[in-house]
């Protein structure tokens, strides 16, 4: 597959890259680089995963010891503060004013103001979607095994996994009336996250469940100089 500007990044291309040696970094819409080796370049001003780093958390995270990856890598969400939009917070800002009143005597009084803050992640997040399920459980939120399928691996990247199945269950759950999911992990990550690598199974499940991501950004996959990288931007 010729990767140029394309917003879609197979699984097996992800898998095929990362022992060519060649993948390089996924930039990030939040936050700035605060690496003070920090390389020239428009890009490396932003925030950003190594790509390696992220295959190589996928290949470390065990569950019942097994790899992750050995259950069959079918996509992967990018989640969290780094691709949270908007890319800001409000917060409340106390601001004090003063007057000077003719009899010499000053007054002053507090005034509360919204201000938009910019989001600096600290991490880089991930949903890790397999095809089989790392649990037997049909819906991870609901079992108090859940905390297996989260791994906080090296180099700032955090995991989250959820088999194929796990995952259309979660769906299902949020759009029933009469049940009350409390897969909140994986339901936010389809519906604000951002697709970056995924197969057919995953891109026909999104396309078809009716659940509707709100988030919209998507990546931009290059190759250049031998080595793959990508950026998420939002939609124009």
């Amino acid at each position: 597959m010729q990767v140029d500007s394309l917003n879609i990044l197979p699984t097996e291309d992800f898998e095929k890259f990362y022992y060519k040696d060649i993948l390089g970094r996924l930039f990030f819409p939040n936050g700035k680089n605060t690496d003070n080796n920090i390389q020239s370049g428009e890009n490396n001003k932003y925030y950003f995963a190594k790509l390696e780093d992220l295959y190589e958390n996928i290949m470390y995270f065990m569950i019942d010891k097994k790899s992750i990856l050995s259950l069959g890598l079918v996509g992967i969400v990018a989640t969290g503060d780094a691709i949270k939009y908007p890319d800001y917070t409000i917060e409340p800002i106390e601001h004090r004013k003063r007057w000077k009143f003719k009899n010499g005597l000053f007054r002053r009084n507090y005034v509360s103001i919204d201000e938009k803050v910019p989001i600096q992640p600290t991490k880089a997040e991930f949903l890790v979607v397999t095809e089989k399920d790392p649990i037997p459980e049909k819906c991870v939120g609901k079992t108090s095994r859940a905390a297996l399928c989260r791994y906080s691996g090296r180099n700032g990247i955090n995991l989250t996994v959820r088999g194929i199945n796990q995952v259309v269950n979660g769906i299902n759950d949020s759009m029933n009336e009469e049940t009350v999911c409390t897969d909140k992990e994986c339901i936010d990550a389809l519906q604000n996250g951002v697709p970056i690598i995924f197969d057919h199974q995953l891109k026909y499940i999104m396309e078809t469940s009716g659940a509707e991501n709100y988030n919209p950004q998507i990546p931009e996959w290059h190759l250049e100089d031998k080595s793959v990288w990508g950026i998420i931007r939002k939609v124009n």
